[in-house]
């Protein structure tokens, strides 16, 4: 699988170039692509050199005439040096293209949360919490305050959650996750989101001793698998062994070995398929034990680069 991604994307890049050499009128923006499509190859061989310079090539191939396209290119090359560790000089960036936007919004308009987004997401990553917090916040007040893209809305929830969860306070998480779900179900555009929001709900509430609430979370999280993936799908089978790990916690009678046995025959129906090549070895473990202490916050920085996400 992976090395088809890199194929993939070894055909796109060879193809912007081919665009970028016959639409010569609009080269420059062509030969970004390229360059940061390169940028993007190269990460993934681990030649962190070459990437940078392609990105770094890019950013100086805008023209100053495009300062959204500016935008997005710092965006993308201060998302690259965070992962690398180096808060300092992503932060630059993101602090002069944020200068950018500003001189473009008003100060309530979603482009400048986009803005905030990006410096709070290095300072979630660099370990500074409270100025993340704040940041991530200011985000969420004028995406409200706009009536967004819900999707965007609960983007920058989650990322508060994460600041819980960077905190050790998995019972604040889990209430911001509430919170998500609830209006995921009261206006359902996909199954999907719903479902991972009531399992990682659950999760935090493991985290936090809530069994009761995580019991709950963890039934409607199988409930909604079945319906969408099968009543014998492995997430259910998942689900399922979560959910006998709360109520062994709260020492409800003999619930924990029925849920585990039901777990137990999806996986035996699983098992054929995954001599077969059908089900990978990862869709067969068992579930983690959530344990607040060693819980590591998640990475939260984007691949994308799009300003207007």
């Amino acid at each position: 699988m992976q090395r088809t991604r890199f194929k993939a994307a070894a055909f796109l890049f060879t193809l912007s170039v081919t665009l970028s050499v016959i639409f010569s009128g609009c080269s420059s923006r062509l030969n970004g692509v390229a360059l940061v499509t390169g940028a993007v190859m190269d990460e993934r061989n681990s030649k962190y050199v070459e990437a940078e310079q392609k990105l770094n090539q890019a950013l100086s191939n805008v023209p100053e005439s495009n300062q959204t396209f500016k935008v997005a290119n710092q965006w993308l090359l201060a998302e690259f040096l965070t992962r690398r560790k180096r808060y300092r000089d992503a932060e630059k960036l993101c602090r002069s293209a944020f200068d950018i936007v500003r001189k473009k919004y008003p100060e309530d308009d979603p482009q400048v949360a986009y803005a905030y987004r990006e410096i709070a997401d290095i300072y979630l990553a660099e370990g500074k919490i409270p100025e993340a917090r704040e940041l991530y916040t200011k985000q969420l007040t004028i995406l409200k305050a706009k009536s967004h893209k819900r999707f965007d809305t609960e983007e920058a929830m989650h990322s508060l959650a994460l600041c819980d969860q960077a905190q050790h306070n998995p019972a604040a998480a889990a209430a911001i996750y509430e919170t998500i779900c609830t209006s995921l179900t009261q206006s359902p555009a996909s199954i999907e989101p719903l479902t991972d929001s009531h399992r990682e709900c659950a999760e935090l509430y493991m985290q936090a001793e809530q069994y009761e609430k995580a019991m709950d979370h963890f039934s409607k999280a199988a409930s909604l698998y079945s319906s969408e993936l099968g009543a014998n799908s492995l997430h259910v089978a998942r689900a399922l062994e979560s959910q006998s790990l709360a109520a062994k916690a709260l020492k409800i009678n003999k619930l924990p070995e029925s849920l585990m046995l039901q777990a137990d025959v999806i996986r035996k129906e699983q098992a054929p398929l995954y001599t077969q090549g059908q089900v990978s070895l990862t869709d067969l473990r068992l579930p983690p034990v959530y344990q607040a202490k060693n819980r590591i916050c998640k990475g939260t920085v984007r691949n994308n680069g799009n300003p207007g996400r």
